[in-house]
C-alpha cells in the first residue's frame, strides 16, 4: 500500500468518526424475488418490520438483527400493495391485487379470520383507525370500505370515490375523526361520522398521503419526480414553501414530528420542519417506500430492484435499515454504511472488496467508495443539499467557491477541504454561476432568481443590492482581467456588463441570441477585456457562437452556427490566443484574431459537460459523460499534440458540469465535489500521471 501521510490519516479519521456519529446502514433485507417491494411498516413496539412485495408475499423481519421472523405470509394471488399493523400490534393487515384484504396474527403468522372481500379490482391501501376499532381499505373500484377489526365485519356504509375515481391511498387523521382519500386528481378529507367530504384539495398523480403526528399537516407523495406543493394544513391551505421546489416521490414524518423524510432521485433526505434545513442525507437507490421506526432511530427504505445503485451487492429488491441516531443529528450530516478505517464491513460490497477501503460521502451528490491510499490524497467538498453547479478558485488559491441547487454559495479551504464561514445565502432558488474578482476581495454569484450578487470574500457579507435586469435565470458570471467589469449571461438571451466597483450598468445589454429565442448559457471574456464570446443553446437544435466588442456591446464579425448535442462550454486560453468550445463529442479551438477554427477538433468518446484551461496554458481539462447511467470522467489533453494526457480521472458520483484549476495548476476542482490532486500526490496512485506531475505544476 502506498505511504499515507499522518495529516491525511488524521483528516480521514475525523471524517469517518463524524459520519459514524450520524448514521449507519445496519441491515439489508432481501427475499421478495425480483419484484419490487410495495410497502414497509414497523410494528408499534418496533421489534418487527413487515414488507409487502410484488411476489405476492408478506415478510416479517426482526429489526434488531435484520433476520426473517418466521415463515412467509402467503395467500394473496398477485401483488401485495400494502401492509399495516394494528395499533396494539397483535394484527397485521395486507391488501392485494386479488381484491382481498387479509388479517394475520403477528405472533404466529397465521391468518386471523376470513378474507375480507367486496372490492371489485385491486386493493391499494389498508390502514387501522388510531384507536384500532376500524380497518379501512381503498381500491381500484373507487371505494373505501370500513371493517370492524375484531370481527372482520363491514362497519357501516362504504365511502365512494370522487366522480367514480379509484382511491389510490388513504390515511386516518391522528385524531380519528377524519379520513383522507387520494383520487386521481384530488385529495379529499371525509368526516367518518357523516361520511361527507369536508375538504377537497386539487392534486394530480398523488401516490400516498401521510398526516403529521399532531395532525396539523398533510404531506403528499407523487408517482413521478417533479416539484409540487408538498405540505398542506388540514384546512387545505399550502403550509409554507420550504420544500416545494424539490422533486419528491415518497415521504414520511418522524414520530416526534420534527423531521420530514422524502425521496429525491436516489437519496432520502431528512429535513427539519422548523427550519427547512437538511439534517441528514441517506444514499440508497431508486426509492419505493420509506418508514420510520416508532422511536425514530431507524429508517426503513425499500429500493426498486431494477434501479439499485451500483455499489449494492447482488440483484433483486431490498429493504435497507439505517440507524439514524437522530438525537445526534446536525446540519449537513450524511448517512453511510458501518465501517472502520482499515476494513470496510459493508453489505453493499462483495467480500473481496472489503479490505483497506473508506467510504467518503457528502450531502451533495457524492457517495463514494475509494481505496484508502487514494482518499488520503484528496478532500471532498461537502455541504450542498443537491447538485453542485459551479466552482471557482480565489486568485491566491487558498479558497474555493462552489454554488449549488440548494441556493447557497460556499467557501472552502483548499488545503484542508474544510468550510470557511457560513454559507452565503440570499438567492431565491438554485445558484448557477460564480467568479472571483482578480484581486480576490469580491465574489460574484448568479442564479435562477434572475439576480447577480456580490459578496465580500473576507466576511461573506453582501456588497450592495442584487444586480437585476435579466428577469430570468442567470447562468454564468465572469470578471474582466483588469477587474473593472463584471459580465453576466442569462435565459433572456442577453449578456449584461456591470461596473464591478459600483454595480451599475456599464452600457447597454448585449442581445447575444439575436432573433433566436435561445438562452445564453456560456460566455467568456478575453484576458485583455475587449473581446467577449458567447454561445446560445436550445433543445439540442444547435448553437450560435458570436463575438462582441465588450467595450461597445457591438458584434464583431459574423456569427457561426454549429450543431451540438448539449450545452457548449467556452474558455479562453490564459494568454488569449485560443478560444475553446466544448460541445457534443468534440472540443474545437478557435483563433480570436481571425475568429475562425484552428486545427482539427479534439475528438472525445463521451459527451462533453465542461472544459477548463490549465493556467500554464499547455493543457486542457474536459469532463465527459460516456454513459448517461454512469458518472462523468475527466480527461487532460495536450494542446500541442491534441492527445490525451494520462488516464481518465475517475471517482465521481454524478455528472460534472463545472471545472476549475487552482492558480498554480496542482489542483483541479469539479462540481461533483472532489478536489483532484493533479500533482505529485495523486500521481503516486496513478502511475500514468507520474511523468506529468512536474510539468503540470510548472505549467510547461
Amino acid at each position: 500500500m502506498p505511504h499515507v501521510g499522518e495529516a491525511a490519516l488524521h483528516r480521514l479519521r475525523i471524517r469517518l468518526q463524524e459520519l459514524y456519529r450520524h448514521a449507519a446502514c445496519v441491515a439489508e433485507l432481501t427475499g421478495h424475488g425480483d419484484e419490487e417491494i410495495h410497502a414497509v411498516a414497523f410494528h408499534p413496539d418496533g421489534h418487527l418490520l413487515a414488507s409487502a412485495g410484488g411476489d405476492g408475499t408478506v415478510r416479517l423481519w426482526e429489526t434488531a438483527t435484520g433476520q426473517p421472523a418466521g415463515d412467509l405470509l402467503t395467500g394473496h394471488d398477485g401483488f401485495v400493495y400494502d401492509v399495516a399493523f394494528h395499533p396494539d400490534g397483535h394484527l397485521l393487515a395486507s391488501a392485494g391485487e386479488d381484491g382481498t384484504v387479509r388479517l394475520w396474527e403477528t405472533a404466529t403468522g397465521q391468518p386471523a379470520g376470513d378474507l375480507l372481500t367486496g372490492h371489485d379490482g385491486s386493493v391499494y391501501d389498508v390502514a387501522f383507525h388510531p384507536d384500532g376499532h376500524l380497518l379501512a381499505s381503498a381500491g381500484e373500484d373507487g371505494t373505501v370500505r370500513l371493517w370492524e377489526s375484531a370481527t372482520g365485519q363491514p362497519a357501516g356504509d362504504l365511502l365512494t370515490g370522487h366522480d367514480g375515481d379509484r382511491v389510490r391511498a388513504m390515511a386516518f387523521h391522528p385524531g380519528g375523526r377524519l379520513l383522507a382519500l387520494v383520487h386521481d386528481q384530488s385529495v379529499q378529507l371525509r368526516d367518518l361520522a357523516t361520511r361527507q367530504s369536508v375538504l377537497t384539495i386539487s392534486a394530480n398523480n398523488v401516490r400516498e398521503i401521510v398526516f403529521h403526528p399532531d395532525g396539523h399537516l398533510l404531506a403528499v407523495s407523487l408517482f413521478y419526480r417533479k416539484p409540487t406543493q408538498l405540505l398542506y394544513s388540514t384546512t387545505g391551505q399550502p403550509a409554507g414553501d420550504l420544500f416545494n421546489d424539490l422533486p419528491h416521490t415518497m415521504r414520511a414524518f418522524s414520530p416526534d414530528g420534527r423531521l420530514l423524510a422524502f425521496a429525491d432521485d436516489e437519496v432520502v433526505r431528512l429535513l427539519d420542519l422548523a427550519t427547512g434545513q437538511s439534517v441528514l442525507t441517506v444514499f440508497t437507490g431508486h426509492v419505493d417506500e420509506i418508514a420510520f421506526h416508532p422511536d425514530g432511530h431507524l429508517l426503513a427504505v425499500a429500493i426498486d430492484s431494477t434501479q439499485r445503485d451500483e455499489a449494492s451487492a447482488g440483484g433483486g429488491p431490498v429493504v435497507r435499515l439505517w440507524d439514524l441516531n437522530i438525537g445526534h443529528l446536525g446540519a449537513g450530516g450524511t448517512a453511510g454504511c458501518t465501517f472502520a478505517l482499515e476494513v470496510l464491513r459493508c453489505r453493499e460490497l462483495p467480500p473481496w472488496e472489503q479490505v483497506a477501503f473508506v467510504v467518503e460521502e457528502l450531502g451533495g451528490e457524492v457517495a463514494q467508495i475509494r481505496p484508502l491510499w487514494e482518499a488520503a490524497h484528496a478532500e471532498w467538498v461537502s455541504g450542498h443539499l443537491g447538485l453542485i453547479n459551479a466552482v471557482a478558485f480565489h486568485p491566491h488559491g487558498h479558497l474555493l467557491a462552489s454554488t449549488g441547487n440548494d441556493g447557497t454559495v460556499r467557501l472552502w479551504e483548499t488545503t484542508t477541504g474544510q468550510p470557511v464561514g457560513d454559507p452565503l445565502t440570499g438567492h431565491d432558488g438554485p445558484v448557477y454561476g460564480v467568479a472571483f474578482h482578480p484581486e480576490g476581495h469580491l465574489l460574484a454569484s448568479s442564479g435562477k432568481d434572475g439576480t447577480v450578487r456580490l459578496w465580500e470574500t473576507s466576511t461573506g457579507q453582501p456588497v450592495g443590492d442584487p444586480l437585476t435586469g435579466h428577469g430570468q435565470y442567470v447562468w454564468t458570471v465572469t470578471f474582466s482581467a483588469d477587474g473593472h467589469l463584471l459580465a453576466s449571461a442569462g435565459d433572456d438571451g442577453t449578456v449584461r456588463l456591470w461596473e464591478a466597483a459600483t454595480g451599475r450598468y456599464a452600457g447597454e445589454a448585449v442581445n447575444a441570441s439575436g432573433d433566436r429565442p435561445h438562452n445564453v448559457y456560456s460566455m467568456a471574456l478575453h484576458p485583455d477585456g475587449r473581446l467577449l464570446a458567447t454561445t446560445d443553446y436550445k433543445d439540442d437544435h444547435g448553437s450560435l457562437l458570436q463575438w462582441w466588442d465588450a467595450t461597445t456591446g457591438e458584434p464583431v464579425g459574423e456569427a457561426h452556427e454549429f450543431n451540438t448535442k448539449g450545452i457548449p462550454g467556452l474558455a479562453f486560453h490564459p494568454d488569449g490566443h485560443l478560444l475553446a468550445i466544448g460541445g457534443g463529442w468534440e472540443v474545437q479551438l478557435w483563433d480570436p484574431a481571425t475568429r475562425l477554427p484552428t486545427g482539427e477538433p479534439i475528438a472525445h468518446r463521451g459527451r462533453i459537460q465542461a472544459i477548463a484551461f490549465h493556467p500554464g496554458g499547455r493543457l486542457l481539462a474536459s469532463a465527459c459523460l460516456f454513459d448517461p447511467e454512469k458518472p462523468s470522467l475527466v480527461q487532460l489533453w495536450d494542446l500541442t499534440s491534441r492527445e490525451a494526457v494520462g488516464e481518465l480521472l475517475t471517482g465521481h458520483h454524478g455528472r460534472v458540469v463545472g471545472l476549475a484549476f487552482h492558480p498554480d495548476g496542482h489542483l483541479l476542482a469539479t462540481t461533483d465535489g472532489l478536489l483532484t490532486d493533479t500533482g505529485e500526490g495523486m500521481s503516486r496512485s496513478r502511475p500514468a500521471l507520474l511523468p506529468l506531475s512536474e510539468s503540470i505544476r510548472a505549467g510547461r
